[in-house]
Formats: structure tokens, sequence, C-alpha cells
């Protein structure tokens, strides 16, 4: 077992108007900390996602939705992404 946190909390908690830098390696929870939330207070966005964790068409939906915020600067691999905000 382990404790959770969402994003809308992490700004929450910790006052945070903006983030610089957010790495998101959840181990199949990136759908869920992701997905329908503001990512347009993100500048650089790294995420590792594993379609075989959340399945394709979760994972397709979650880089579809990332990229109205992001422009992909690079991919490491096959599931490692870079993003970095598109209106900055």
């Amino acid at each position: 077992m382990c404790e959770t946190i969402d994003l809308d909390k992490i700004y929450e908690e910790n006052k945070f108007d903006y983030i610089d830098y957010m790495k998101v390696d959840c181990e199949g929870s990136e759908y869920d900390f992701l997905m329908n939330k503001d990512l347009s207070r993100i500048n650089f966005l790294v995420i590792e996602l594993h379609d075989g964790f959340l399945g394709k068409e979760k994972a397709d939906q979650l880089l579809r939705y990332i990229d109205k915020f992001f422009k992909l600067e690079f991919k490491i691999g096959e599931h490692v992404f870079f993003f970095n905000q598109r209106s900055r």
C-alpha cells in the first residue's frame, strides 16, 4: 500500500501557481494523474508512459490531451516523452 496525491492537491497544499519542470513516472497511474487536469501551469513535462499498464487506447487519449498544452520536444526510446509548454 502507498499514499497517493493528485495534481490539484499538489498545487493546493504547496501553494504553487506554477511548476517549471515536472517528471511523472507513476507506473500506470499517469492517466489518472494528468487527464482532465489543468496542465497550463507546467512549463516542462517529462512523462514515462507504458501503454502496457494503461492500454493503448488510454495512453493515446492521454497523449492527445497533453498535446493540447505541450509540444513534444523529443522522445527517448518508446516510453519517455519530453514536452515543452506551447504558450511559453
